[in-house]
């Protein structure tokens, strides 16, 4: 290496540890920000406690879990809604996953805890029999949901509690608007639920935060500082 190779070596060096030093300001600086979660259930397990270990999941109520042919099945257990929870997290959320049921159709449910309620529908069984748990009773979805294919859900949150539900299922869709009036970011846990006698079926699970203006703007302003830092060391 010539002198001047190493001279412009070293500026690089001093350009790129200037640069995280202010990405890194910039990070410290802005409000935490709740880790986003993507499932795929890749890793197999063979019960409950396992399950969870592996995926990250806590609460654990259910009568199984376990994760099989790249599916997590979740089993039923006796009274109300069980579930496993995936945390709660701040900030809008976007949350999507593929889900249907196992066992007889109307006897058995899927859904999504948030807080103290449930969302909750029965691929199967005729119109879908629609309903949040302590909100909303029984309702048609205007179709019924086959429980041969996996319906899509996709849940809007947003920090003052108010609740967007699209579920789709073999070319027909169901929307409801929820305001969930005990709805707390950062405190109100979700999770995966079932109901009733058999099995929820759950694949693709990802739950994605929106960040915090001030976190953007901070995460800017680092980026900023970073490409000015980097410019001056280079023209030195």
């Amino acid at each position: 290496m010539t002198i001047l190779e190493g001279v412009e070596s070293m500026k690089m060096q001093k350009v790129f540890t200037s640069s995280f030093v202010a990405l890194g300001f910039s990070v410290v600086l802005s409000p935490a920000m709740a880790s986003n979660v993507s499932l795929t259930f890749d890793v197999p397990t063979a019960n409950t406690s396992e399950t969870m270990a592996v995926y990250g999941f806590s609460g654990g109520d259910v009568s199984s879990a376990a994760v099989v042919g790249g599916q997590l099945i979740l089993g039923s257990a006796a009274g109300g809604q069980h579930s496993l929870d995936l945390g709660a997290f701040a900030g809008d959320l976007t949350i999507q996953y593929d889900t249907t049921t196992a066992g007889l159709a109307g006897n058995v449910n899927t859904g999504f805890r948030v807080g103290d309620n449930v969302i909750v529908f029965h691929p199967g069984y005729q119109f879908g029999a629609f309903r949040i748990d302590g909100v909303q009773g029984n309702m048609s979805m205007g179709f019924t949901p086959s429980a041969s294919v996996f319906s899509h859900v996709k849940l809007g949150i947003s920090a003052s509690g108010s609740v967007s539900i699209d579920i789709a299922n073999s070319g027909d869709r169901f929307t409801y608007l929820w305001q969930d009036s005990n709805y707390t970011p950062g405190t109100t846990v979700l999770g995966l639920s079932v109901g009733g006698a058999g099995s929820a079926v759950f694949d693709n699970v990802n739950v994605s935060t929106v960040p915090e203006p001030a976190t953007s703007v901070m995460m800017v302003f680092g980026l900023l500082a970073a490409g000015g830092l980097a410019r001056r060391q280079m023209q030195r």
